[in-house]
């Protein structure tokens, strides 16, 4: 499932605000989508090309990781990896 086609998708989606695509190095990608509601976003994430290629990445990727939360703002990409590493474990 190539990444053009979840995106693409995500584009169309209903309640999706804004979405995002980084890649760092070559072999770690980040998606960042924002959501009019949570109920959009689960809508979204549980069908079609994205639950598809959530099956999928399972067999490819050594890690997949996700957070989520509520925010009156779109988050700039240091927020969301802070958040993200923070929520791991781990030091930028």
């Amino acid at each position: 499932m190539a990444y053009n086609e979840v995106n693409y998708s995500s584009k169309k989606a209903e309640g999706l605000v804004h979405s995002s695509f980084e890649k760092e190095g070559w072999d770690t990608y980040w998606t960042l989508t924002v959501w009019k509601n949570k109920d959009c976003m689960k809508a979204f994430r549980n069908k079609g090309s994205h639950l598809k290629a959530m099956k999928i990445s399972r067999n490819m990727a050594d890690e997949l990781e996700y957070i989520n939360w509520e925010a009156d703002h779109i988050p700039a990409w240091s927020e969301c990896k802070e958040r993200l590493h923070k929520n791991f474990g781990r030091n930028l």
